[in-house]
């Protein structure tokens, strides 16, 4: 979804998605996303984030809630 949203929706380069549970951060191009969720998921419960610089997921526990995600997210991105 994440991909999609970046490829035909967002004007933004860089698109964060949110459902339960899980995450992805994806960019047209390399920007540091697998360095960037990953130190947002250390500030997450049960937290842990895999990918590439263009493209990454994380898990995290499925009771946080979606606004505690994009402000770890958002922390780390600026």
């Amino acid at each position: 979804m994440a991909r999609l949203a970046r490829d035909f929706r967002s004007p933004e380069p860089t698109v964060l998605a949110v459902g339960v549970g899980a995450a992805a951060l994806v960019s047209t191009g390399p920007a540091g996303l697998d360095e960037d969720l990953a130190a947002a998921a250390s500030d997450l419960p049960d937290a842990s984030a895999t990918g590439s610089p263009s493209e990454a997921t994380m898990t995290f526990d499925s009771a946080a809630e979606s606004s505690d995600v994009v402000a770890a997210v958002r922390e780390v991105r600026r």
